[in-house]
Order: C-alpha cells, then sequence, then structure tokens
C-alpha cells in the first residue's frame, strides 16, 4: 500500500527517493504519483512528506493535474546551472538535484533511484552525483524493490 511507503524508506535507510521519469513508462513513477504523463523529470519524495514533481515547462499543467506539488525545472534555477556546467546536461542534471535535495530538507543520507532512463546517462550521473554530494548514498536496489513491496497489498482507494 502507499502508506507503507514511509515504513519501507525508513527500513531500507531511505532519507529520499527520486524516481526519474522519461517516454518510456515507469510502474515505479505510476505507482508513486498516479497516472500522471510526464515525458520528462521526476518525482521526489522525501521520508514522512508528500511526494512533488520536477517537469519541464511544457509538461507543468499534466503535472499539476496530478494534485501533487509540481515544479518547473526553472523553479530550481536548471538553466543557470546548466550554463555554469559548459552547457553538459548531465553535470547540470547533478548541480539541479543538489538544489533539489537542499530544498527538500535533505542534507545527508541515503537517497533511493528507481524509474526510467538511458543507462549510459543514468550511471555517468550517479558517478558525477557521488564525486559531487559525498553527503549522500546515491542506491539503486535489484530484486524485490520498495515500489514491489509496496504494491503487494493495496488499500480501499487504490483498488478503486
Amino acid at each position: 500500500m502507499k502508506s507503507e511507503l514511509n515504513d519501507l524508506m525508513a527500513q531500507r535507510g531511505f532519507e529520499a527517493i527520486v524516481v526519474l521519469a522519461t517516454h518510456d513508462y515507469s510502474a515505479s513513477l505510476d505507482y508513486l504519483v498516479g497516472s500522471v504523463r510526464i515525458t520528462g523529470g521526476m518525482a521526489w519524495k522525501k521520508r514522512d512528506a508528500d511526494p512533488i514533481l520536477v517537469v519541464n515547462g511544457m509538461e507543468i499543467e499534466e503535472a499539476r493535474a496530478s494534485g501533487l506539488t509540481s515544479y518547473t525545472y526553472s523553479d530550481f534555477g536548471y538553466y543557470e546551472l546548466f550554463a555554469q556546467n559548459n552547457n553538459d546536461p548531465i553535470k547540470a542534471q547533478v548541480a539541479l538535484w543538489g538544489v533539489i535535495l537542499d530544498r527538500l530538507g535533505v542534507h545527508s543520507g541515503k537517497i533511493g533511484i528507481y524509474g526510467t532512463g538511458e543507462n549510459n546517462q543514468v550511471l555517468a550521473q550517479v558517478d558525477l552525483l557521488r564525486e559531487a554530494y559525498p553527503q549522500y548514498q546515491f542506491v539503486g536496489e535489484a530484486g524485490s524493490t520498495l515500489f514491489d513491496q509496496a504494491a503487494l497489498t493495496k488499500s480501499v482507494d487504490e483498488l478503486a
């Protein structure tokens, strides 16, 4: 059940999770935020807080229709970060994650990474994240994930 996400996060030692969204379907994104259809962005959830969506400007209305607090990349200064990082999108994303984590009030700890993306880019980004932010542990899961376990049972609302 979605109501178990905070407990499952605590069991894994996660301070926050992020679900990457691309043009490919992500069961983890769908479970966390509902049927919102975004093709570029991410959903963040700090433990014991509601999820938020961060999307490109063209998808902000779709994100807001989810009922979740939604932001654009611009709200976090992405385009300035992009310029500061010599127009390197992966380095700009790394800087963006730092800004988002700071705004979420997560200053250290384990961050679970889920969702979809180009494997080579995600791996490169995680390497850079670990280098830039040694106060965090950026991790994925194999086998039965947080979302797999949460989906094993359903609340009445989830069945509707």
